[in-house]
């Protein structure tokens, strides 16, 4: 099963070239693909252990270490990271949840 997300189109995350970013919790068969461009990003979520759909990068790691990493509650060295390291960074620092 695939559903499509609507992205928040406030998003900073706005790499030049068209790039996708995948988030696997390795404790279930959920696999999201975030489509990252000069346009408000889009995801879609994957049900399966192969996603249809290349990535340049993907983090994984177990679905609440995940959670607290998106959350800045652990850093990204908590997950892992194959493929393009730049391309995680810039998740991180430009789509994060940040505290003031």
């Amino acid at each position: 099963m695939i559903r499509w997300h609507n992205p928040c189109p406030k998003s900073r995350v706005r790499p030049e070239a068209p790039r996708a970013l995948r988030v696997r919790a390795t404790d279930t068969d959920t696999v999201w693909t975030v489509r990252l461009s000069p346009e408000p990003p889009s995801a879609v979520r994957e049900e399966g252990p192969v996603p249809a759909t290349p990535a340049d990068c993907e983090l994984s790691a177990p679905a609440e270490t995940l959670y607290l990493t998106l959350w800045n509650r652990l850093p990204l060295t908590a997950l892992t990271v194959t493929g393009d390291a730049d391309l995680a960074r810039l998740w991180r620092d430009h789509s994060s949840i940040t505290w003031s």
